[in-house]
């Protein structure tokens, strides 16, 4: 019986990275993060011993059943079935007790989020005649950032956003859109792009996807990386840092831009006024673009 414990056990553990990277990546429609990787790691894990548990119960039950009163067999039969039991109780815990003391890991929702702010710095002047960089003066105005392309546009599909040394099949993703363009995965290009045109920075969608491949924020199946957003800005004479939820509200309260990442998706907060955050989404298919939200709708 142990032999064959530990065959399952080997089994499973070849088929985590399989299975949590097809949930994150191919079945969900996106890229996702490390947090979403995880969550779905833990899902795996749960679903996998709850599989393996009710088939060691029916195996300690057709053990017992043909037992014929023999007490070692009997005892063997008895020991599966607590075993797997047993199995069963503890993952009902760490559920309970990750729903009660830590939700939000579960719920694969995280505190900090990314704040853009002024830096200083004129910068020099654009080809068009606008600035490339913030000045230390300039007040973000969410009306010059509000006609920004969607993800879903045609034109998003032909700029590429991948790096030279990975390989994409040219295969569409689940909503129909090629891979590694910014259309199946550039929501944080487009959500800097945003916030860049908010300051009043000249510049285009292909400029910040290209940056950020060069500058190694681009992952071969991710999207953008977190640095993109507090290093990576710094290109344009902004300031990013990780902030709380609440320090986060005062800054859109005040004005200020924030970028935020929600399981795996990229988005503007681009104001805050009688307890509603607008949001500016780089993704028209989610029809939430240009919308107000309530603190507990965005933080679902």
């Amino acid at each position: 019986m142990k032999k064959y414990s530990i065959i399952i056990f080997v089994l499973l553990l070849l088929c985590i990275p399989a299975v949590t990277y097809a949930a994150t990546g191919f079945f969900a429609g996106t890229d996702g993060d490390i947090c979403t990787y995880f969550k779905n790691l833990y899902n795996f894990g749960v679903i996998a011993a709850g599989i393996v548990a009710a088939i060691a119960i029916t195996i300690g039950g057709v053990f017992y059943m043909a037992s014929g009163g023999n007490q070692e067999r009997v005892g063997t039969a008895k020991q599966i079935i607590l075993g797997a039991v047993g199995g069963l109780i503890l993952i009902l815990v760490s559920y309970v007790l990750f729903n009660t003391l830590a939700p939000n890991v579960l719920n694969c929702k995280m505190e900090n989020i990314g704040v853009t702010l002024p830096s200083g710095g004129t910068g020099s002047t654009g080809s068009t005649g606008g600035t490339s960089k913030v000045s230390p003066t300039v007040k973000f105005d969410r009306s010059k950032a509000l006609n920004f392309p969607r993800q879903s546009s045609q034109e998003m599909v032909n700029i590429p956003y991948h790096k030279s040394n990975c390989v994409y099949d040219g295969k569409p993703d689940s909503n129909g859109r090629k891979k590694g363009t910014v259309a199946s995965a550039g929501c944080g290009v487009i959500s800097t792009y945003i916030v860049l045109k908010g300051y009043g920075v000249n510049v285009s969608v292909k400029e910040v996807a290209d940056y950020f491949v060069s500058s190694g924020y681009r992952g071969c199946d991710g999207g953008t990386q977190h640095a993109a957003f507090t290093k990576g800005v710094e290109k344009w004479g902004l300031e990013g840092k990780e902030v709380s939820f609440e320090t986060a509200k005062n800054a859109a309260a005040s004005g200020r831009p924030i970028i935020i990442r929600k399981t795996g998706h990229i988005m503007v907060i681009a104001g805050y006024d009688n307890g509603k955050f607008l949001v500016y989404d780089p993704e028209q298919l989610l029809n939430r673009h240009n919308k107000w939200f309530d603190e507990k709708t965005l933080k679902e």
